[in-house]
């Protein structure tokens, strides 16, 4: 009988060792598999926030709520070449060095109205900003704006989508007209 509950033992063990390894997560902070690039948990919270400022939750989800982040990221890797893969993450560098230049803070450090103004301020300016920088921050902005137009919660809840956009009726009752005489 001790065998037998020796054996049983060693089972679990065994099985709760070879379960510990993905329990305990890996070490990248990434939500979602990128095949061409890794991305840092600091820009990861960094288009968070952007999306988030974008998007903000109110009645209705924000875009942190529909995890937009994951779907710029993923348009990102799967859609654009390694060109625009290197003009966004130099732009983020970029993003990260204009907010400190004007804020003398992170983004993550700045309130919502300093991270509004801020997002205004890149659009109103476009010319006198890198290229770079407004590479970043019109592909953050156009794929937030993109995936919460075409997420599932938008397209059911908010503007409910329809297969056909109104019902088909072939049958009119035909009124009497008038004689018309034409001179």
């Amino acid at each position: 009988m001790e065998r037998r509950i020796a054996l049983k033992n060693l089972a679990l063990i065994l099985g709760g060792a070879a379960l510990l390894p993905s329990c305990l997560g890996n070490n990248t902070k990434n939500s979602i598999k990128l095949n061409h690039f890794s991305v840092d948990p600091d820009l990861l919270n960094l288009v968070n926030l952007i999306t988030d400022t974008i998007i903000p939750k109110t009645k209705t989800l924000g875009a942190v709520d529909l995890n937009l982040k994951d779907f710029v990221f993923l348009m990102l890797d799967d859609c654009y070449p390694a060109d625009d893969h290197r003009k966004f993450f130099k732009g983020a560098q970029q993003f990260n060095d204009a907010v400190e230049k004007q804020h003398g803070k992170a983004f993550d450090d700045c309130n919502r109205t300093e991270r509004e103004n801020f997002l205004i301020s890149i659009e109103q300016a476009s010319e006198q900003q890198p290229e770079e920088l407004q590479y970043f921050y019109r592909f953050v902005k156009e794929n937030t704006v993109f995936g919460y137009r075409e997420s599932k919660y938008f397209l059911t809840e908010i503007k409910p989508y329809k297969l056909i956009p109104g019902p088909y009726t072939a049958y009119y009752a035909v009124r009497k007209l008038d004689h018309v005489e034409f001179n």
